[in-house]
């Protein structure tokens, strides 16, 4: 069993390693804004692509894992081609009490980084028992399904329930107002409407 999260702190990672499995998770963890610490004697030519793109964010170290400071991070990821180095890293990491990721062990895995959706205000993640291309698969899926406008309807959606917040103390009362808004269907429609029409039949629905 596993339960998905979505962290909303800042995320300072640790890499050893810098092949592709290295630089993949790299990529996701800077697109998703974190600071990425990678440690490793070679990597893969892409690296240098990203380090103008993120130069605030990506530290390379070009050595060997010798052993570092792990408090201080908040997630870690084994990434090299050595069992051995990979096994001291997951030591390491436990002993400083950070949840780890073993590329070549998913069995000594603390989390694994699903196949991401992310846009301004929808965010999806998508596992399926360490299988990443049907996980990709199925996360392609889900972004082709999505209604036009969708990202537009769910501003409106957070702004009636802003105002919500602030004209109704009682939460119960709340969550019954939105439960009339937040449906699947009431997204398609919104879709094809324009932005003021949308805007009326959302608060119509409130009015019911």
């Amino acid at each position: 069993m596993s339960l998905p999260l979505i962290l909303r702190k800042s995320i300072n990672a640790l890499i050893v390693g810098g092949g592709d499995v290295a630089l993949r998770k790299c990529r996701t963890l800077l697109e998703a804004g974190a600071a990425v610490t990678v440690i490793s004697p070679e990597l893969d030519y892409e690296f240098n692509l990203l380090c103008p793109e993120y130069p605030q964010k990506l530290q390379i170290i070009r050595s060997e894992y010798e052993g570092c400071e792990l408090k201080d991070f908040t997630l870690v990821f084994a990434c090299t081609d050595s069992r051995e180095v990979n096994n001291q890293i997951t030591c390491h990491a436990r002993k400083a009490g950070v949840p780890v990721n073993v590329s070549d062990s998913p069995e000594d895995c603390d989390f694994t980084l699903p196949a991401n959706f992310c846009s301004d205000n929808l965010s999806a993640g998508f596992s399926c028992d360490n299988l990443p291309a049907l996980a990709a698969a199925l996360r392609d899926k889900f972004a082709e399904s999505l209604p036009e406008n969708y990202q537009r309807t769910i501003r409106q959606i957070r702004s009636i329930r802003e105002k919500l917040i602030s004209g109704q103390p009682e939460q119960k009362k709340r969550a019954v107002q939105m439960r009339k808004i937040c449906r699947v269907e009431i997204l398609e429609q919104c879709s094809k409407m324009s932005e003021v029409d949308a805007e009326k039949f959302l608060n119509s629905l409130l009015a019911d």
